[in-house]
């Protein structure tokens, strides 16, 4: 299998943009090895922000004792408004994988033309669903929350309970910290691409109710 480098262009035409937008940029899948063997990648996948101060973020390995797995495959992103009416983006990729692999997650913000992950290191496998809730009455920027399956029974696919963790920003440190943390009680199909599995939706009721408490 040949590596193929796909570069995703995301524009914004006909605005001025101001310090709380996020300028138009573009993602670039990372290297394979040139051998071919798709295991074997030289790189992260990458968003640059286009222009004269051309920047870019790239997603870091996973790193092991000999060896790193590179997040480098199927970079994708999405942008969400705070309540104060700035940008921000969440960005993703994945390793690649037999069965199963995992993907990584930054949620970036264009601030003094710098691009900065506020996110800590999120992980979570093929078998997961992810969500930004805006949620005022907790925090001013977009909750973020993850639902990645427990492997119970030795199965990837099939019904599974899935770990809930929901990740808020501190201003002090100018950082998302993680808040909520539990299993779920029941079940839930699984599918292997993110947005397919639809844990956090179904678990709105209950992960509210929690944050509410913990507020």
């Amino acid at each position: 299998m040949r590596s193929q480098c796909r570069v995703l262009i995301v524009f914004i035409f006909g605005i001025s943009l101001s310090a709380q937008q996020f300028p138009p940029y573009v993602l670039n899948a990372g290297k394979a090895s040139p051998d071919g063997n798709p295991f074997d990648a030289l790189s992260s996948a990458s968003l640059c922000v286009l222009g004269y101060a051309r920047k870019c973020f790239t997603l870091p390995p996973e790193y092991y004792k000999d060896d790193a797995d590179y997040f480098y495959m199927d970079p994708k992103s999405l942008k969400t408004t705070t309540a104060s009416g700035e940008d921000l983006v969440l960005f993703s990729a994945h390793t690649m994988g037999g069965s199963g692999y995992a993907y990584e997650y930054a949620l970036l913000q264009y601030n003094d033309r710098r691009l900065v992950n506020l996110l800590p290191r999120v992980r979570v496998s093929n078998i997961s669903d992810r969500a930004l809730w805006n949620m005022p009455e907790i925090s001013p920027m977009p909750i973020f929350l993850t639902a990645d399956y427990l492997w119970e029974d030795g199965a990837h696919y099939g019904d599974h309970r899935y770990t809930i963790r929901a990740y808020r920003y501190d201003p002090v440190t100018s950082k998302y910290t993680q808040i909520l943390s539990y299993d779920t009680r029941r079940t839930y199909p699984s599918a292997e691409w993110p947005g397919t599995v639809h844990v956090v939706s179904a678990e709105r009721g209950h992960i509210s109710k929690l944050l509410q408490r913990g507020r």
